[in-house]
């Protein structure tokens, strides 16, 4: 059973140099996230061609066109795409590894952040991050951007082996992730959810930058 929690978190950034005023909300209840997001996509890596207690690298990115030993294309929910900031490898480890709850994606190297992106832009994800220490927390830092590359979030958040869960709603359209390990390890993330926006459209604004715009 992935855990429950029941804190709440909101905070207000200034996006830069768009001229908007995002507004980020961050909550660790699993519960109350899925509640009020009944249509959100929940990606758990379950098909990954891994076996319990497995671990395998794989190389490129994770998406819904990837083939190879971890994944075949359809595995993975279209409109998220993971890879490794570095260009390293990928990794997949198997539920029961070193205490995992569920199968979980990784970078195959240590000190080298995960990128997430989510296609087209959503105004609410939630994720299941893992520390590959074998006891405790660690920190991972989190960082967000919306479509213009702008940081609208920012924030060490714990996680344990078992898992911790994160769900996060702006204003702003969230365009991707980076997760990286505050320690230098390699960092794990068991479930990524996507909420679809039923209409998404890129206009082009002042400055050079592009503005996203949901119905």
């Amino acid at each position: 059973m992935k855990p429950k929690h029941t804190s709440l978190l909101s905070f207000i950034l200034l996006c830069m140099p768009a001229p908007c005023m995002a507004q980020v909300s961050l909550t660790t209840d699993q519960t109350a996230f899925e509640s009020s997001h009944p249509d959100i996509v929940v990606e758990d890596f379950e098909e990954a061609g891994i076996p319990d207690n497995g671990t395998r690298g794989c190389t490129g990115v994770f998406n819904a066109a990837t083939d190879d030993l971890c994944f075949s294309p359809g595995d993975i929910i279209r409109g998220l795409e993971i890879k490794s900031v570095e260009g390293d490898d990928l990794a997949i480890s198997g539920a029961g590894l070193n205490g995992l709850p569920d199968k979980a994606v990784s970078t195959n190297s240590p000190a080298n952040p995960l990128l997430i992106k989510v296609s087209p832009p959503s105004r609410a994800v939630s994720f299941i991050l893992h520390s590959t220490a074998f006891s405790g927390t660690e920190a991972q830092n989190v960082k967000v951007f919306d479509g213009n590359g702008n940081s609208i979030f920012d924030m060490d958040l714990d996680a344990g082996r078992a898992g911790n869960f994160y769900g996060l709603e702006s204003s702003v359209p969230i365009e991707s992730l980076q997760i990286d390990s505050v320690l230098d390890r390699s960092v794990q993330l068991s479930e990524f959810s996507i909420l679809f926006e039923t209409d998404c459209y890129l206009i082009p604004t002042s400055n050079q930058n592009i503005a996203v715009f949901c119905i």
